[in-house]
């Protein structure tokens, strides 16, 4: 079951943070390093392993360093008594504890009471694993949670990438236990498979190869000193009770209203396990080994607290769920987003979703006057951005910019689906409190227009689906600029430079007694690259609106985001073609393409076409350019073809062929310049017969695109308009394009 764990996707990402939000505090653990007599330490490790919600005396791997950190005992005794918990935090304990192992140390474990799923993986770091003979271990696979937002297919992807991950973990703990053992991984990878919980008493743990020694001394003169077993039962509810909040405390203490003389189990088979799942809230860990300790009493009492515990938690993950929601359209406000990640984090289900739906309000209002000095009633976040979307949908839709099943789910129940343009705004103006029933086509226009400025949801609604319809046109814009060109951030509208460093002076050779020279690093040079901005206006008079003119608004829409893509692939090729082809102007005066540079020449002196010999040499030109300063060869290896259409087919036949396509006797010999580019790009925009070889942007770009504070796609705004009585949109792409170095690259006139 050997998996490899790949990057986590974005997606990924954003469900496994939204199932465990950050902590505002370290947990800092139930945990003691004593020294003893016998140049040894004593590592106790009582708890949940990892920062936990439900215990705040849980062990971290962070705390379990730091107590280690510098110790050189020759005896680091162990004991633990621990249901588990974090996967990542058990690991890294193991891992602590078998460097100490490394060094020399002996790792004697011994599990006092239990060493359950991440925790018995701890034990395995020991050296000597001792069990009393009523202790338990018990070993199963990782799981957890996941917070998705999605369709069934987002929801399957990221549950299979998930589940992926779970694996990968899995596959690592077994390592640990064979390590211990001696069996093959594979054996308790085949156990996780199973989905089980595996439980061990000491003799068949002994027998399994998990401890190596059984400890059955009598404890009896011990009995006196240390609790009942009633007793322990009883402290570790308190604490459970204690650490809950409000309402779940309340709940607890109800559902443990059990007789005194109520018996204990004390087989180890029948002691009532809750469901992990149970247990946790919704801000839990996303990998955790164990379910939280279960109670050791009788089965009555067991019952009540599953029951008691699972309501009071589905109450609280309920309460998050529409707390989230409720939030959503709100958390650019930073004081809201703070607010709502603190209730959260905090799972105090005495705050209920309409404390915090009241609050998010005074926290939105903050600071705002009323619009046109009144006050009217509005419908709530979530039935506005529901409204908003319906209405965005709609437009698409009708407008043919979704197709098939794209544009069924967006009629799908939606109340909007058949509205005009013009039933749309008189739908908005409605819903902002303004009567249209004495109002013609033209009046409804100029008023949605003028009072939607302000008021309505009119242009809120169409700038999101015009923002939609831009973004959509610009990606599917087939450029080839960004396949070798680098892509680069900006940070403002100034000159931002580009710096080529000259390699160090090469090491001189020292006599026996001689002294060592300084150095020097040559000269290096700079270019720039400057942003700018660039864009259009798109409007929407009273006019298109009476007329319902939608696809003339969403095809102009369409335009201007294939306009904007189009705009950078003409501004790189326009670089290009300054200098009758080799490039722009450089720092030192000449163009990118120039023969006598320190470095080398970057021109191919043998004008023709693509062939096997042509691509070859200029390669071997490429290859022989040197840094900056012409201290040393780079070996840069070409990655790109570059040329003109009408080239680029014989540029494929060389570089795709296995056999000499120039070979004029036909005995396929073997073709030298196969492979020789990854990639053959061609454009319209080349002119003549000259085409260029690139190495890899991200090993030596030439050329950069630089976007404003990295933001690749257009941006669409609101505009002022004086000039008529619509509305209009600013749309705006900030951007810079530049040669930033002249080695990289090579060019040849062609034939």
């Amino acid at each position: 079951m050997s998996t490899v764990l790949q990057p986590l996707s974005a997606g990924l990402r954003k469900a496994l943070a939204r199932a465990n939000p950050a902590t505002s505090a370290e947990v800092a653990g139930r945990m003691q390093v004593c020294a003893a007599a016998d140049d040894a330490v004593e590592l106790l490790i009582y708890g949940n392993i990892g920062a936990s919600w439900w215990d705040d005396e849980s062990i971290t791997a962070k705390s379990v360093v730091e107590a280690l950190q510098g110790t050189e005992a020759s005896t680091i005794r162990v004991r633990i008594n621990s249901y588990g918990g974090s996967v990542s935090d058990g690991v890294a304990i193991h891992n602590e504890l078998r460097r100490h192992a490394a060094r020399g140390a002996v790792i004697d474990v011994t599990i006092d009471g239990a060493a359950c799923s991440i925790a018995s993986l701890i034990a395995m770091a020991g050296d000597i694993v001792t069990m009393p003979s009523n202790a338990l271990m018990m070993l199963h696979a990782p799981w957890g949670s996941l917070y998705i937002d999605g369709n069934a297919k987002d929801v399957r992807e990221l549950a299979e990438e998930f589940a992926s991950v779970l694996e990968v973990f899995g596959s690592a703990m077994a390592q640990s236990y064979a390590r211990k053992t001696g069996k093959p991984a594979s054996e308790f990878e085949a156990m996780w498979a199973t989905g089980k919980d595996y439980w061990y008493d000491a003799a068949s743990a002994l027998a399994f190869g998990l401890c190596d020694f059984v400890n059955d001394e009598d404890t009896a003169d011990e009995a006196a000193d240390e609790p009942t077993t009633d007793e322990a039962a009883s402290a570790l509810l308190q604490g459970l009770i204690a650490s809950a909040p409000g309402a779940l405390r309340t709940n607890l203490r109800a559902a443990f209203r059990a007789p005194a003389s109520a018996s204990v189990a004390t087989d180890a088979a029948s002691v009532p396990r809750a469901s992990a799942r149970e247990f946790l809230p919704a801000t839990a860990g996303a990998l955790t080994g164990a379910s939280p300790m279960s109670i050791p009493t009788n089965t009555a009492v067991a019952d009540a607290t599953a029951a008691a515990t699972a309501a009071a938690l589905a109450a609280l993950r309920t309460r998050n769920t529409e707390i989230q929601a409720m939030a959503g359209a709100c958390l650019d406000n930073a004081d809201v987003q703070a607010y709502v990640q603190r209730v959260i984090a905090e799972a105090d289900p005495d705050v209920t979703a309409g404390d915090v739906g009241k609050e998010i309000l005074r926290l939105q209002a903050k600071g705002r006057q009323p619009l046109n000095g009144g006050a009217r009633v509005e419908a709530g976040v979530d039935e506005t951005d529901k409204f908003r979307e319906a209405g965005v949908n709609a437009i698409l839709a009708r407008a043919g910019f979704f197709k098939g099943d794209e544009a069924a789910r967006a009629r799908a129940g939606n109340p909007l689906a058949n509205a005009t343009l013009l039933g749309l705004a008189e739908h908005c103006l409605l819903r902002a409190g303004i009567s249209t029933r004495d109002m013609t086509r033209d009046d409804i226009g100029m008023k949605v227009l003028a009072a939607g400025q302000s008021t309505s949801d009119f242009p809120v609604l169409l700038e999101n689906a015009l923002h939609k319809v831009i973004v959509a046109n610009y990606n599917a814009q087939p450029w080839t600029w960004d396949r070798f060109c680098k892509i680069g951030t900006l940070t403002d509208y100034r000159p931002h430079g580009r710096y080529q460093l000259s390699s160090f002076s090469d090491l001189a050779e020292v006599s026996q007694s001689g002294e060592y020279t300084n150095g020097t690093l040559g000269d290096g040079g700079k270019e720039s690259i400057t942003g700018k901005r660039k864009g259009r206006i798109l409007e929407l008079t009273p006019e298109v609106l009476a007329n319902d003119d939608l696809g003339f608004l969403i095809d102009l829409a369409g335009m201007l985001g294939r306009a904007a893509g189009r705009t950078i692939e003409k501004d790189v090729y326009a670089l290009l073609a300054l200098n009758s082809n080799l490039g722009p102007t450089m720092s030192d005066g000449q163009p990118l393409f120039y023969a006598l540079r320190a470095s080398g020449t970057n021109i191919d002196g043998t004008a023709a076409a693509p062939t096997v010999a042509s691509l070859d040499s200029a390669a071997s030109v490429l290859r022989t350019q040197k840094d900056f300063g012409g201290n040393d060869f780079l070996d840069l290896e070409p990655a790109i073809w570059l040329g003109p259409v009408t080239k680029a087919g014989a540029a494929r036949a060389v570089v795709n062929s296995e056999y000499d396509p120039d070979a004029t006797n036909k005995l396929q010999r073997f073709n030298i310049a196969r492979n020789i580019v990854r990639d053959v790009v061609s454009s319209p925009r080349l002119s003549g017969t000259r085409w260029y070889l690139f190495a890899d942007p991200a090993v030596a770009p030439v050329i950069e695109v630089g976007f404003l504070n990295g933001i690749r796609e257009p941006q669409i705004r609101q505009d002022e308009n004086f000039r008529t009585e619509g509305l209009a949109w600013r749309v705006t792409h900030k951007y810079g394009v530049n040669a930033i170095s002249s080695i990289g690259a090579v060019t040849n006139a062609g034939g």
